[in-house]
């Protein structure tokens, strides 16, 4: 496959099967992450894995996919939580460079998951303090991102559309199976 069609191919997953992931995937795809992008070669970014199934449901019930609102088709049913998580950390507060150096360090996880036939999904709002407590971070540590890890049991798939079109796919059934993406022309200016 060609880097392009890789790249589009890469989608959230929301859904996952109850099979467990594997300590080597999930080193795999940290180291994936090492060789990311780190402003000024930095490297901050520290990852805390999350696979004791104990520990996973707690995570679940204080993440975003533990609260999805009523009625979204399936999201709010435990049979789909992820297996594991990553945690990923900076020490001290977060600072801008911070979230760039997470946000390449997750595309490279992304893109690796698609080889290994998993599925990430980048949780962005929890309950950090009670997340830190649980599961014993250090208290310099701040979770800047919460990603969820599993083998995918959905196939959502990316599709050019016109800026016109866009409020047709906006709706709580369909949006995880088609993910509209604007053509690029209506995101580039040239100058």
């Amino acid at each position: 496959m060609d880097f392009l069609e890789l790249i589009k191919k890469r989608r959230s997953i929301r859904k996952f099967k109850q099979k467990p992931v594997d300590r080597d995937s999930l080193l795999n795809l940290i180291e994936t992450a090492c060789f990311s992008h780190s402003i000024c070669n930095r490297q901050n970014l520290r990852y805390w894995v999350v696979q004791d199934p104990s520990k996973v449901d707690f995570v679940y019930q204080h993440s975003s996919l533990g609260w999805v609102i009523d009625g979204e088709d399936g999201l709010t049913e435990e049979k789909f939580a992820p297996p594991a998580y990553i945690a990923v950390t900076v020490p001290g507060s977060a600072s801008h460079a911070d979230y760039a150096d997470a946000g390449a360090a997750f595309q490279n996880m992304a893109l690796m998951s698609l080889q290994m036939q998993l599925g990430l999904f980048w949780i962005h709002a929890f309950s950090e303090e009670i997340l830190k407590s649980f599961l014993n971070l250090p208290e310099e540590q701040t979770i800047i991102a919460l990603i969820a890890v599993g083998h995918p049991a959905e196939s959502p798939v990316a599709i050019n559309i016109d800026p016109v079109d866009a409020d047709k796919f906006f709706n709580l059934k369909d949006k995880a199976q088609k993910v509209p993406k604007l053509k690029t022309k209506y995101i580039v200016s040239w100058r």
